[in-house]
């Protein structure tokens, strides 16, 4: 025989688990990678923490500051020299979805046996599509662009 206890306790575990993975899934924003590096953002001048609050970014900011503002770039940074500078530059995409339409013809088999048949099946692919460019020249941001 079930229960009080046992009959509450599996919805309980079951939202507790449901609560835990959509909270592994959630989006990364300035506010939690603030929340989660809290030292870092201490560190930041008051003009550059009201700047990274906000999910802006300024010239002459630091790269510890752009990462807690708009984060990590999406792929390994490029590196260069300029005018004998170091030149560093991050690339951010986003994946954005696009219809396709595979055909896709050959035998099939049916209710009076073997036909050739020729249909079309959609589907949904996703082509990273570049948002935001940073660079940096001896760790300070000199430029930037980003899609609005």
């Amino acid at each position: 025989m079930k229960t009080l206890k046992s009959i509450i306790s599996a919805p309980l575990m079951a939202m507790a688990a449901a609560a835990l993975l959509l909270s592994s899934c959630q989006v990364a924003t300035p506010a939690t990678r603030i929340e989660q590096n809290p030292v870092l953002f201490e560190s930041l001048s008051e003009k550059d923490r009201a700047l990274v609050q906000q999910g802006q970014i300024r010239e002459g900011m630091s790269p510890e500051a752009v990462f807690l503002a708009w984060g990590y770039p999406n792929s390994q940074p490029f590196i260069g020299q300029k005018n004998g500078k170091r030149v560093v530059r991050w690339v951010y995409n986003r994946d954005e979805p696009v219809m396709s339409t595979p055909t896709w013809s050959g035998p099939c088999w049916g209710p009076y046996g073997c036909y050739h048949d020729h249909y079309m099946m959609p589907d949904t692919v996703f082509i990273p599509r570049n948002v935001a460019n940073v660079t940096f020249e001896n760790d300070k941001v000199v430029s930037w662009e980003a899609l609005r």
